[in-house]
């Protein structure tokens, strides 16, 4: 008789073990979460971002034969959509698909709560109620339970139609975490391990068959992380074998371990100014303005990814103070840490020993090769988790001198800093808890030892491998000697000269107007010493790059604007507003490419480039206006609101959609009038955006015209929209509103209305979920209720 797979235990364990998702962006260990877990949680949290992805244009290859070298892909329009939405989308049209991020941008966080929302929103969690695909519900999905045979099974026994009857939008699709750090054997041991870990039993054969019948939506992070050569050709592999799987890929860098073929790539964006704001004003309510003016145009640097911002708003909440640059942010946080926020907890180790500790830890485990073997060929692999035998062999190799019993205290050292510090174990595996922590140790190992490396040694075992690219910024960030920073940047050129230029503009700032000048002394054409200059991203080169902009060659000032852009700082914004105004330099470019200035400005986020932006909404080339639009929207200045609003009554329906999804991101309450408008609009499009825009606003103001739209029939189709805003709104007053949804007869409405009542959180709901309940006709939708 065929067995019956129930995923009910699975899923209930996702959707509880994730509720809490923004913790994925701190740090805090392991028994602090556990009892913030049991602590009444509001839904309402200042780390949904609202983080942005755009496609992933190639790059024009530094040494190609110059600006003029341009691909086909390249001319191709960047689209930018919400992280969840964009993934979605794409996932839906492709298959399979590479997100792309630098460290301690939300990548994992992102797969985490795509991972909690489709269990939440595309399942119900308990029987006879179909999973879906991507939140559609299809008559003939399988039920929650599904047949499972020894043998791969026909579509059948698994609920579903065949491949021929069947398009992707209707497919079934169980959500699965697979974390490649953890790599042991194969993709398939890691996807049953996830389930294991969340109380499901399935054998390898049981998985081929979901595999096989396309029921499993794989959520791969950290491909940069992958171990060795091996498993990333078992991956390749494991791509090939199964085309038509539905695949989300993550990965830090394409430089490192490549994008494995995949053709489809969205980018994490940075937080915009803000974004940045915003969370600063909301986590630090009492000290936010101090903040803000001691950060000034130094805000884009330390703040533009949630895991630093978090970081930054944590130390100036203990120290009031700014740190220098990256590296000091590191080492003020960590030395926090074990000051302020361990210093009480009983332990049975010497805690003057810990950082020493974890720099050895995070150094060898970055080396790839024990200390016990240095003779071996180094691994070019970035180990993010070793096993916790080699952990107590290097805690020994550092104890030997310092503890008369070395090998019976480092067991007990590694068990201090895995209950109280900056470590976690995983089974038998001990990784840092981020990369970037990781990183910075083993940059504290480097500046501590540095004299004990040959000039030879550092650029072959270190300078020359990609993944120490990292830690060497970091380390350069805290070196005190302008000596040795200039020593080591020259050491970098002579590697590689992009290398070089990166890390040029990594010194203390005090030093960068030497390390720079390497680079402006490189002998070489024009437009490629203007992609070094860009490389360092170091204010010091911004001076000498506007003077460029003067150039009578049109593509050598598009390079210029290209570094300036990387560089971010202010005071390239006059320079680039008057290129703007530069009729000749507009005209001569034949397909709209001045968004490169555009997005220069964009990419810097300065509200003072906000009033020449406006200009260009009235501009006569669409694509000029759109690009406008996206720039004001990433800027997020509430200056822009009432020129948006105007191009709410545009004759361009997509004109109108762009100032809707703008106005929602900048989140003025000022806009809501207008946008209610919109709820009563013919186009579809700009319905839909609007009231998703509503949502995101937050204001109470929006609840009555959001209810009106619940009210009527023949709006139907953007209820389930109008309902999540409500959701996030969470005013009681929608609440009546609400509770007459949980008798409609459409299942998804009724289920997304529970939802939100949930999100709103007041007791004024109980009653008609309780009511609720005692239907069992209402069954599916009890452990929502």
């Amino acid at each position: 008789m065929a067995a019956e797979i129930d995923f009910q235990p699975y899923l209930q364990s996702i959707s509880s073990h994730y509720a809490q998702w923004w913790q994925l962006y701190t740090l805090t260990d392991a028994e602090t979460k556990a009892q913030q877990q049991n602590e009444p949680q509001s839904w309402k949290t200042p780390f949904d971002f609202g983080l942005m992805v755009q496609t992933v244009q190639r790059d024009r290859p530094l040494g190609s034969d110059g600006p003029e070298f341009e691909s086909q892909s390249s001319k191709k329009k960047i689209e930018r959509f919400p992280a969840l939405e964009g993934i979605r989308k794409y996932v839906k049209e492709h298959r399979q698909v590479l997100l792309v991020g630098r460290p301690g941008s939300g990548k994992s966080t992102t797969l985490a709560r795509l991972l909690l929302e489709e269990v939440q929103n595309s399942f119900a969690l308990s029987p006879p109620s179909p999973p879906t695909f991507w939140g559609t519900r299809s008559s003939d999905a399988p039920q929650a339970k599904l047949k499972q045979t020894q043998s791969p099974p026909e579509l059948g026994d698994l609920g579903g139609r065949k491949d021929s009857e069947t398009h992707p939008e209707s497919l079934t699709s169980i959500p699965v975490l697979v974390e490649l750090r953890f790599w042991s054997g194969s993709i398939l041991d890691r996807i049953q391990a996830f389930f294991q870990g969340h109380d499901l039993q399935l054998n390898r054969t049981q998985i081929k068959a979901l595999l096989f019948h396309r029921r499993l939506l794989l959520l791969m992070d950290g491909l940069n992380e992958l171990p060795s050569e091996a498993s990333r050709l078992d991956v390749a592999k494991f791509r090939q074998d199964y085309p038509k799987v539905s695949m989300v890929f993550t990965t830090r860098d394409l430089s490192l371990g490549g994008d494995f073929g995949l053709e489809k790539k969205l980018e994490m964006q940075p937080l915009s100014e803000a974004q940045m704001q915003t969370f600063v004003r909301t986590y630090v309510p009492e000290q936010a303005e101090t903040m803000l003016r001691q950060l000034k145009d130094r805000l884009r640097e330390f703040g533009q990814t949630p895991l630093l911002l978090w970081m930054l708003c944590g130390l100036f909440r203990q120290t009031g103070q700014i740190p220098a640059n990256l590296g000091e942010v590191f080492r003020a946080f960590t030395q926090g840490y074990e000051r302020n926020l361990k210093a009480d907890v009983p332990v049975e180790s010497d805690r003057r020993w810990w950082p020493e500790l974890l720099q050895e830890l995070a150094f060898w485990m970055m080396r790839g090769v024990p200390f016990w073997a240095e003779k071996l060929p180094l691994d070019v692999e970035f180990r993010v988790a070793v096993s916790k035998t080699e952990a107590r062999e290097i805690f020994t190799f550092f104890l030997q001198n310092k503890e008369a019993q070395a090998k019976g205290t480092a067991q007990k050292y590694l068990d201090d800093l895995l209950r109280h510090h900056l470590i976690q174990s995983n089974g038998e595996q001990v990784e840092f808890r981020h990369q970037m922590l990781q990183e910075y140790y083993a940059a504290e190992y480097l500046l501590s030892h540095w004299e004990n490396f040959s000039e030879p040694e550092f650029k072959r075992d270190y300078l020359n491998y990609l993944k120490w690219t990292e830690a060497i910024a970091l380390m350069l960030a805290l070196v005190q000697s302008e000596t040795q920073a200039e020593r080591l940047v020259k050491l970098a050129l002579d590697v590689d000269i992009k290398l070089g230029s990166r890390l040029a503009g990594e010194v203390r700032l005090k030093f960068q107007e030497k390390t720079v000048g390497f680079v402006e002394a490189l002998e070489g054409q024009d437009w490629l010493k203007i992609e070094y200059l860009g490389e360092t991203r170091s204010e010091k080169v911004t001076p000498e790059l506007l003077k460029l902009l003067k150039a009578p060659d049109y593509d050598m000032r598009r390079s210029v604007v290209d570094a300036l852009g990387k560089i971010g700082s202010e005071a390239a914004i006059p320079g680039l507003l008057k290129l703007l105004g530069d009729h000749d330099y507009l005209d001569s470019i034949a397909h709209g490419e001045a968004w490169q200035t555009i997005d220069a400005l964009c990419k810097i986020g300065s509200e003072a480039a906000v009033p020449e932006l406006l200009k260009l909404l009235k501009a006569p080339d669409p694509y000029m206006r759109k690009n406008a639009v996206e720039a004001l929207c990433k800027i997020g200045s509430e200056a822009a609101v009432p020129e948006l609003l105007k191009l709410l009554k545009a004759p361009d329906p997509y004109m109108r959609k762009n100032a809707v999804v703008a106005l929602g991101e900048i989140g003025s309450e000022s806009a809501i009038p207008g946008l209610l408008k919109l709820l009563e609009f013919r186009s579809s499009i700009v319905r839909e955006n609007a009231v998703e825009a509503l949502g995101k606003i937050g204001s109470e103001a929006a609840v009555p015209g959001l209810l009106k739209l619940l009210e009527d029939p023949r709006s139907i189709k953007y209820w389930n929209a109008a309902i999540d805003s409500l959701g996030k709104i969470g005013s009681e007053s929608a609440i009546p509103g609400l509770l007459k949804l949980l008798e409609f007869r459409s299942s998804i409405v009724r289920e997304n209305a529970v939802d939100a009542l949930g999100k709103i959180g007041s007791e004024a709901a109980i009653p008609g979920l309780l009511k609720l309940l005692e239907d069992p006709r209402s069954i599916k939708y009890w452990n929502a209720a």
